[in-house]
């Protein structure tokens, strides 16, 4: 440089530089927002597997719950399509489970829990009890119902209208409760703050009656299609719309269904996305003997007495898609005690993606401990 300014050279020199340090800045801050793009697609799934994680024990947790296991003498329904209705109950028991193994979109499970629990009806959270003789009962046409006194068992009185079902709480099956024959027999609801109607079919001894909230209504006539709630846990893909863009393209969300009363369909709601697998296995103690089976127990007083812990395998994508491959080697869904359920060998596109498998085990909170 001289007093008259920069020559050519040394400007040139001054440019290539700036740009190396631009070039070395921008590189750099390129791969701080690339890690924090990627921190954050983590958290956004770390968010909502907690919240559908949740959702998924609680159903396990309260599996049992106000079912009556023995339904002799009546008639009900459950989905009214496929592939909900395989798993429908075709006899005169209820089984708090049903698992159609490997049966699912990828060969994953398909799981079915019943129970009166419905997260979203307060009324179901509602359970009472009566004593009463069947002599003072059977032939009492009143209604309601005022041969009975309902005493309330937890969370406030029912709602006027409330759906229930009513069991024999003495009985090891819980054997419920009808007035008549028909379609229409187990059905009753909550008038005037006791039963619209006397069951007939009661011992004729002071026995135990317990009453559950199924579903809150608004009319004067019973609105339900079965005696308890039922939810199903699948994966498969979006019936309409598209998987959301980050997931890997052979990956499914993971759906949280209610069966409706109202016309035996699915009200789907995805808990998990990016999700390529799910599996269930059940802890069986029967007598000396225990077992980890893919499949429950056949009977429903096996699933009542017999079954002790319930263990959920998920494997799902965590985060969006790496430049660079994250790895490929195996993942096992299942662990020491349940054996190899399933496994995953990432290929192809799959190795640029961050995979997890989730291990839930609960241990239902309403079947015999």
């Amino acid at each position: 440089m001289n007093s008259k300014g920069m020559t050519l050279i040394e400007l040139l020199i001054a440019l290539v530089v700036v740009v190396v340090v631009l070039a070395a800045a921008f590189l750099s801050f390129s791969r701080l927002f690339q890690g924090f793009k990627s921190q954050t697609k983590v958290s956004e799934t770390h968010i909502s597997s907690l919240i559908g994680f949740e959702l998924l024990r609680k159903d396990i947790e309260m599996a049992g719950f106000g079912v009556p296991y023995n339904c002799t003498g009546i008639t009900f329904s459950e989905a009214a399509s496929s592939p909900e209705s395989t798993y429908n109950e075709n006899g005169t028991e209820v089984h708090p489970f049903t698992v159609g193994n490997n049966a699912g979109s990828g060969s994953s499970d398909y799981l079915v829990v019943r129970s009166a629990f419905n997260p979203e009806d307060e009324e179901t959270l509602k359970w009472a009890y009566f004593i009463a003789n069947g002599s003072a009962i059977n032939n009492n046409t009143s209604s309601p119902c005022n041969a009975i006194t309902l005493q309330q068992g937890g969370s406030g009185n029912f709602s006027e209208h409330t759906n229930v079902v009513v069991e024999d709480g003495e009985s090891d099956l819980r054997n419920i409760m009808k007035r008549g024959t028909g379609a229409d027999s187990w059905k009753f609801y909550i008038k005037s703050g006791t039963l619209d109607k006397c069951p007939d079919n009661a011992p004729d001894e002071n026995r135990f009656y317990l009453v559950y909230g199924l579903d809150k209504d608004t009319d004067t006539s019973p609105n339900v299609r079965m005696p308890f709630n039922r939810v199903d846990y699948f994966i498969a893909k979006p019936s309409s719309g598209s998987m959301p863009t980050k997931c890997e393209s052979t990956s499914y969300e993971l759906y949280r269904a209610q069966l409706r009363h109202s016309d035996g369909k699915l009200n789907k709601q995805p808990i998990l996305d990016c999700v390529k697998d799910f599996q269930v296995a059940f802890y069986v103690v029967d007598n000396s003997s225990s077992t980890w089976q893919e499949a429950p127990p056949s009977s429903a007083a096996d699933q009542k007495h017999k079954i002790k812990e319930v263990r959920l395998f998920i494997l799902y994508q965590e985060g969006q898609k790496e430049r660079t491959q994250v790895s490929n080697a195996t993942l096992t869904l299942g662990d020491n005690d349940t054996g190899t359920l399933s496994s995953f060998s990432p290929t192809g596109d799959e190795v640029y993606y961050h995979w997890r498998v989730k291990e839930i085990s609960v241990k239902p909170m309403n079947l015999e401990r």
